[in-house]
């Protein structure tokens, strides 16, 4: 959907029998106790094309008296590049994350033997920096390494 509308459809535990046109009572009740138990709830979407990107939505509410989403936006981006270096045996690695809320553009760079599988370990405090655009990844990419020379 669109235009942030949501559906709620109910159906048995063995989804043979769906409630289309009446619900009953205590199905009802039992969607509004699971809906007050309901922690927040927050939009996640990966790329299927760049794995080291994907982007998340501020907290949901479903306004059940309209049908809507209320104020649906994407509240932050993250982005993993990897990019080699001069050194055959270590790769480069730019974590950011942009926090559109908070207008704020948070950098982590690091250098990761090429050898090495898991490269969140030891990561350092983050750089705050002014909101920054992730397109294009590679001017952002040369706007980071002029930030942080001797990385």
């Amino acid at each position: 959907m669109e235009d942030n509308s949501f559906a709620i459809e109910f159906c048995d535990a063995e989804e043979k029998h769906w409630f289309e046109n009446e619900i009953p009572l205590w199905l009802i009740d039992r969607y509004r106790k699971f809906n007050q138990n309901q922690k927040d709830g927050i939009f996640y979407k990966y790329c299927s094309n760049c794995p080291g990107y994907y982007y998340s939505s501020n907290i949901i509410v479903l306004n059940h008296k309209t049908g809507f989403i209320d104020d649906l936006i994407v509240e932050s981006e993250w982005v993993r590049v990897e990019k080699p270096t001069k050194n055959d045996d270590v790769t480069k690695v730019y974590i950011i994350k942009n926090c559109y809320n908070k207008q704020l553009t948070f950098v982590i760079l690091k250098k990761v033997p090429k050898d090495k599988k898991d490269i969140y370990d030891n990561l350092t405090e983050p750089l705050k920096i002014p909101l920054l655009s992730l397109i294009p990844l590679d001017d952002l990419l040369d706007k980071l390494d002029v930030l942080a020379p001797f990385f």
